[in-house]
């Protein structure tokens, strides 16, 4: 469901912009120095921004269904229906007019949001009623005079495949603008899943003050027991970066993150929440640049000219 506060995006998807969880037990020993000369802060953020997209990347996995995009579709509240899906009568087949939405019907979107049907169909699969194909206008008042967007979703299932399509925009009230489009094809034979999404707008940062932004994410598998590939991209104001990699089951994620400032990291973050990256940036001086670091989030990087510094990738203050 639609939150009252304006979504910071992923997605994702991607999920790349989920806080950083502080990880629990273990440590890793270090023994560094002070940071020699060179862009401390850009480092830092850099580094930081891996992280993050790293740790949003691994609980945004389709496997775990929590992707950031899931949690942003608006998801309509079907009036007098605890769901669209039923399993059909053994003795006959589901009779498509009961309890039928029609057009014209009122949809609960949000707690500030209303909506009303434009078009709507279902279909019988594998032995389930569902909604085939549903549009809705968005109204920002319980009379629906006041219209400020509309969503289109449809299901289609073709043997074992079901492919899912969403559309949503936003043109007026404080929601708007944001466009957000999403599809997703599911085998439940071979196990193959692919998903997409794209959500772009413009978000409040602090009071009265917003940004453009969008985000972009991708994530795709062959089939069961088989990793997921992905890529994502965001852009937030004039700051962007973009991921790219492969997520392994055991818990693995080897990951490629190039920003704006000229960084790229190959990060590696093993299941239980240890990893190591190199860095790289030709306009640095301190590049190339290695790093570990432990399941606490505490570690050493050791850049080109041999000197070493410790940080803390769940500290605010980074360097230690």
């Amino acid at each position: 469901m639609i939150t009252k506060q304006k979504f910071s995006y992923l997605i994702p998807f991607a999920a790349i912009l989920c806080v950083i969880s502080a990880g629990c037990g273990g440590s890793s020993s270090s023994s560094g120095s002070p940071l020699p000369s060179g862009n401390r802060a850009a480092i830092a953020a850099s580094i930081k921004g891996a992280s993050s997209s790293s740790t949003a990347i691994k609980e945004g996995s389709p496997d775990r269904a929590r992707t950031k995009a899931d949690r942003q579709t608006i998801s309509p509240v079907l009036p007098g229906r605890p769901g669209v899906a039923r399993p059909a009568d053994a003795a006959k087949v589901a009779r498509l007019d009961e309890g039928d939405i029609t057009v014209g019907s009122p949809i609960a979107v949000s707690d500030d949001l209303w909506g009303k049907v434009t078009a709507v169909e279902y279909a019988e699969v594998r032995g389930f009623r569902d909604i085939a194909l549903l549009k809705f206008d968005i109204f920002d008042d319980a009379a629906h005079t006041s219209l400020v967007g509309y969503q289109n979703t449809k299901n289609r299932t073709v043997g074992a495949e079901t492919t899912n399509t969403l559309e949503s925009k936003f043109t007026k009230g404080k929601y708007a603008p944001r466009d957000l489009s999403s599809s997703s094809i599911f085998n439940f034979e071979t196990g193959r899943i692919f998903q997409q999404s794209v959500d772009s707008g413009r978000e409040e940062i602090a009071p009265g003050e917003f940004r453009d932004y969008r985000y972009s994410t991708r994530w795709e598998t062959l089939g069961f027991g088989q990793p997921f590939t992905f890529s994502s991209e965001s852009q937030q104001g004039g700051v962007q970066f973009s991921t790219s990699g492969t997520y392994y089951f055991d818990g693995r994620l080897e990951m490629v993150w190039v920003n704006t400032a000229g960084y790229t990291i190959r990060w590696t973050s093993n299941a239980d929440g240890s990893g190591e990256f190199q860095l790289e940036n030709t306009n640095d001086p301190l590049c190339p640049a290695t790093g570990t670091y432990g399941i606490d989030g505490k570690g050493t990087i050791t850049f080109v000219d041999g000197t070493k510094a410790d940080f803390d990738l769940y500290d605010n203050a980074f360097w230690r």
